[in-house]
C-alpha cells in the first residue's frame, strides 16, 4: 500500500516538472529570435568605430551604389529659381566590420541597425537650396538593413529643393532643364566612389513609374551620369552622380486665362475707332481697356523672375502692344478734337481722305454755291448801277436812292445765313474726314498690332540664335 502511494506521488511530481519545463521552453522559443538579433547587434558593434570609413581593400575607394527615384514634382518655381521634388533614395555598400556567421546565430542573415550607430556615407545634394543646413543623417531618417556578409542597404524618402537657372524666353511654352548633383561632402574620389546600381546604366531612365504626376509640368526625360568634379578647396576631385531633368510646361492654363483674354482685349480696343466721335464714352472705353491690359501685364510679371539676362517674348509682345494701343488712344483723342472744328479743312487733308465738298454735302452744297453766286451778282449789279457806270451826277444820285434801300435790306437777310451755312459745311467736312481717319486707323493699328510683335520676336530670336 505504501509502495502504491509512493508511486503515485512520484508520477505527480514528474508531471508537474515536465509541465514547467515545457512552459519555460515555449517562452524561450518565443523570444529566441529577439535575443539572437540582440546578440548579433552586440557582436557586430563590439569595438565598432563609426568614424572609420569601411575599407574592403587597402588603398582602394569604397564603392557606394546610389539611386534616386522620383515620386512627385512638388513645385517648379521659375520666379525664385527653385525646383522641389519628393523622392526615394537608396544606397548600399559593404562594411566588413558588420558581418557575422549566420550559422552561429540561428541562420538569421539580416537585422536593422540605427544609422547613428554605424558608419554611413555623407552623400548630399551639392546644389541644394534649403535655407537650413542638415547633416546627411538628418535627411535620411530611417534605419539601415545590415546583412550577414556586411552588405548595408539604406533607403529613405527625401524632399529635395534644388537651385537651378531657368530660361523664361519662351514662357509659357518653355522647356526647363534642372540638374541634381549628388556627392560625398567630405570623402574625395580616392576614398569614396559613387556608382549606379547593377541593373541601372547611365543614360535615360524610365519615368513612367512615378506615382504622382504634376498638373503643370511634363517630364520629357531624365538622364543620369557619373563622374568627378574638381573644386578649388581640395586637392583631389569628388565622385558625383548627376540627374538631369528635362521638363516641358503644359501651357493650356496660361492660354485660357492669360494669353487669349489679352489678345481679345487688344482687338476689343480697336473698336474705339468704331465709336462715333460725338459719343463721350469713346475715350473712356479706350482707357478702360488699357487699364485691363496693365492688370494682365502685372500678372505675367509676377510669374517671371526678376532678372535681366533673359528676355521673355510674351512680356515683350504685350509691352509693345501696350505702347501701340497707347499711341492709338492719343490718335483717337486727336480725331475727336478734329471732329469739333468748324474751320475750313486743308486741301491736302481732303485729298488724303478722299473727301470733297460735293461728296460731303451733296445738293445742299450746290444750293449754297448758287447763293454765293447770286450774292456776288447782286453786289456787282449794285456797284454797277450805283457808282461805277453812271457818269451823270444826278443819275448817280438817283441810282443811289433806288438801290440804297435794297443794299440796306440785304445784310440782315443774306449775310448771316451764309455764315452759318459755311460753318455747317466745314463741320460736316471734318466729321467726314474723321470717319475716314477712324476707318484707316482701325485697319492700320490692327495690322500693326498683329505683325509688330511677330516681327520683333523674330528679330530677337534670330539675334539670340546668332549669339
Amino acid at each position: 500500500m505504501m509502495t502504491y502511494k509512493s508511486l503515485m506521488i512520484c508520477l505527480a511530481l514528474s508531471l508537474i516538472v515536465n509541465i514547467n519545463i515545457v512552459t519555460a521552453g515555449g517562452k524561450r522559443r518565443g523570444s529566441k529570435d529577439v535575443m539572437v538579433e540582440r546578440e548579433i547587434v552586440d557582436t557586430i558593434l563590439d569595438g565598432y568605430n563609426l568614424d572609420i570609413r569601411p575599407e574592403i581593400k587597402h588603398g582602394e575607394p569604397l564603392h557606394v551604389h546610389f539611386e534616386m527615384k522620383l515620386q512627385k514634382i512638388v513645385r517648379l518655381d521659375v520666379k525664385h529659381q527653385l525646383f522641389t521634388i519628393n523622392s526615394f533614395v537608396r544606397m548600399k555598400w559593404i562594411d566588413t566590420q558588420l558581418s557575422w556567421n549566420k550559422t552561429e546565430f540561428e541562420n538569421i542573415d539580416k537585422t536593422n541597425v540605427g544609422t547613428d550607430m554605424i558608419w554611413t556615407p555623407d552623400v548630399v545634394l551639392y546644389n541644394s537650396a534649403t535655407e537650413e543646413s542638415f547633416a546627411h543623417t538628418d535627411l535620411y531618417k530611417t534605419k539601415a538593413l545590415v546583412f550577414h556578409d556586411g552588405l548595408v542597404l539604406w533607403t529613405a524618402p527625401v524632399t529635395w529643393q534644388v537651385s537651378c537657372s531657368f530660361d523664361v524666353t519662351w514662357f509659357p511654352i518653355d522647356r526647363q532643364i534642372c540638374t541634381l548633383t549628388f556627392g560625398s561632402w567630405s570623402y574625395m574620389s580616392s576614398q569614396l566612389k559613387l556608382s549606379f546600381y547593377e541593373n541601372i546604366s547611365p543614360g535615360e531612365i524610365n519615368h513612367e513609374q512615378f506615382s504622382v504626376k504634376s498638373g503643370e509640368w511634363e517630364i520629357e526625360d531624365i538622364e543620369m551620369s557619373s563622374g568627378t568634379v574638381k573644386y578649388s578647396c581640395c586637392p583631389d576631385p569628388f565622385s558625383v552622380i548627376k540627374y538631369r531633368f528635362s521638363l516641358r510646361r503644359m501651357a493650356l492654363y496660361y492660354f485660357l486665362y492669360i494669353i487669349l483674354p489679352l489678345v481679345s482685349q487688344v482687338f476689343l480696343f480697336l473698336m474705339v475707332f468704331h465709336i462715333p466721335c460725338e459719343n463721350g464714352e469713346r475715350m473712356g472705353f479706350g482707357v478702360t481697356i488699357l487699364l485691363s491690359i496693365t492688370v494682365y501685364l502685372l500678372v505675367i510679371s509676377e510669374k517671371l523672375p526678376e532678372k535681366s539676362d533673359d528676355r521673355p517674348m510674351l512680356g515683350i509682345c504685350f509691352i509693345i502692344e501696350f505702347y501701340i494701343l497707347s499711341f492709338a488712344l492719343v490718335v483717337a483723342a486727336i480725331i475727336v478734337k478734329l471732329s469739333n472744328r468748324t474751320s475750313t479743312p486743308p486741301h491736302f487733308l481732303l485729298r488724303f481722305c478722299g473727301t470733297s465738298k460735293s461728296i460731303c454735302c451733296g445738293a445742299g452744297h450746290q444750293t449754297t454755291t448758287k447763293n454765293h453766286a447770286n450774292k456776288k451778282e447782286s453786289i456787282e449789279m449794285h456797284e454797277a448801277n450805283g457808282y461805277l457806270h453812271s457818269k451823270d451826277e444826278g443819275t448817280r444820285f438817283l441810282h443811289q436812292r433806288k438801290t440804297q434801300p435794297v443794299a440796306e435790306q440785304q445784310p440782315p437777310v443774306v449775310a448771316q445765313p451764309l455764315e452759318m451755312d459755311e460753318e455747317e459745311i466745314n463741320r460736316k467736312l471734318w466729321r467726314k474726314i474723321c470717319n475716314s481717319l477712324d476707318r484707316m486707323c482701325f485697319y492700320g493699328f490692327g495690322f500693326i498690332s498683329i505683325f509688330a510683335p511677330v516681327l520683333v520676336v523674330a528679330l530677337l530670336d534670330h539675334r539670340m540664335m546668332g549669339v
